[in-house]
């Protein structure tokens, strides 16, 4: 995420930089500087849209709050609105990836992008339900059957890393250099040739972009 938002963040900021985070905090940290509007999605059965009055369970205090299922939040949220979503391990747990994407797509301003990473060697964590694993080809389909670009997708990891989460040595023994050791490519296929379609994911990343 620091990735996305000094790569991206700072070359595309603006005066009213709207951004979404899907059940997380990390606008208030990572993106605060970049996002100058930060909304909240919160899942809920009962959908609901409010000015948040509170700090969220994190401690943070956004300007909207929504709490809606996300299979249908563009029934909730305005469409052309945010600049970024920021998807940080949620799509593993959705029931329907594919229609998420496309409410996702919805919201996204034309030109706005979409952050995706989701864990790929990691127990299994139902909150309420945990239903995929993700390789950077897989993710890069999700997005593009909803019509986004697909700007960057790649795993994080490789070999020793993967072996050391099934082992008991997770991501804590290893550097930010080690886990990150496939660089951003000209064409995200390419990672294909570049690991002779043997690639190892931690877990994968991806950068898509609703076209303008």
């Amino acid at each position: 995420m620091w990735y996305v938002n000094d790569v991206y963040g700072k070359k595309l900021r603006s005066a009213d930089w709207r951004c979404l985070d899907w059940e997380g905090s990390y606008l208030k940290t990572i993106f605060n500087e970049t996002c100058k509007i930060k909304d909240y999605l919160l899942y809920s059965p009962t959908p609901s849209a409010r000015k948040s009055p509170r700090p969220t369970r994190r401690g943070v205090t956004f300007d909207m709050e929504y709490s809606c299922d996300a299979h249908a939040m563009a029934d909730l949220i305005p469409h052309d609105r945010y600049d970024l979503v920021v998807a940080n391990s949620v799509f593993e747990h959705m029931k329907q990836p594919f229609v998420v994407a496309r409410q996702v797509a919805l919201i996204l301003k034309p030109g706005g992008f979409l952050l995706w990473h989701t864990p790929f060697m990691f127990p299994f964590h139902g909150v309420p339900a945990d239903n995929f694993r993700y390789t950077h080809a897989g993710a890069a389909a999700v997005a593009e059957d909803a019509g986004l670009e697909v700007v960057e997708a790649a795993p994080d990891g490789g070999y020793a890393s993967v072996l050391g989460e099934v082992t008991g040595l997770d991501s804590r023994y290893f550097t930010d250099g080690e886990l990150q050791r496939v660089k951003a490519l000209p064409h995200w296929r390419d990672l294909d040739a570049l690991h002779h379609k043997v690639a190892y994911h931690l877990s994968t990343k991806m950068i898509a972009r609703k076209p303008l």
